[in-house]
C-alpha cells in the first residue's frame, strides 16, 4: 500500500467462478507497507479476483495470476 491512511483494511481473494478462497483484515498505521497474502493452501494455476478496501480508501480490485 502507498501513502494510504491509517485504518482498517479488509481482503477478499476469489477464483475464476466467484468463490471466495480467503478473506482477512489488517489494522494499517498509515503511510506506505507492503503486506502478505497468504491462502491456507497451494493455489491452483489460475486468474484470481482480489479485492482490497478500506476505512477511507474506495474498495479496488486487482487481478492476480497463479502460476506453477
Amino acid at each position: 500500500m502507498k501513502q494510504a491512511q491509517k485504518g482498517k483494511y479488509r481482503y477478499e481473494l476469489f477464483n475464476s467462478i466467484g468463490q471466495q478462497i480467503i478473506k482477512g483484515e489488517w489494522l494499517h498505521e498509515g503511510g506506505s507497507k507492503v503486506f502478505s497474502i497468504l491462502p491456507p493452501d497451494k493455489l491452483p494455476q489460475g486468474i484470481y479476483k482480489l479485492s482490497i478496501a478500506g476505512t477511507s480508501f474506495k474498495r479496488t480490485v486487482l487481478s492476480v495470476v497463479v502460476r506453477e
